[in-house]
């Protein structure tokens, strides 16, 4: 049996499958509005690596701005992982720094002893 007689056999079965084309065209429609200038972040991911980078080189910039680079980066970004990872370590890196920075410049100065050479 075809099913050209199943359909004419069966009207309900018939509009459901009209209904179903119907449905079908109005979803395609639908699917082409779906903004996709969010998946096109191919070029902020490498900026905001570099970005959290080049902040670790000076401590207490540092702290903040891989802060910055987490909170910019989003889901849609390409290495998302490995920027949230990146800013982690650069985080750490600059904490560390920035302790050394101030223990060593005031609250425990360093006692070195300069002599001169004649």
């Amino acid at each position: 049996m075809s099913i050209d007689n199943l359909l004419s056999e069966n009207p309900n079965l018939k509009k459901q499958f009209n209904l179903s084309d119907e449905q079908i065209i109005q979803k395609q429609s639908q699917s082409k509005k779906i903004n996709t200038d969010l998946y096109q972040n191919t070029d902020e991911g490498i900026i905001l690596i570099i970005l959290s980078i080049v902040s670790g080189l000076i401590p207490p910039i540092g702290i903040f701005m891989p802060l910055y680079v987490a909170w910019r980066n989003n889901k849609y970004n390409s290495l998302y992982k490995t920027i949230n990872l990146i800013c982690i370590i650069v985080l750490l890196i600059s904490i560390l720094g920035t302790y050394v920075i101030i223990v060593d410049n005031w609250l425990i100065p360093a006692r070195t002893t300069i002599y001169q050479i004649k």
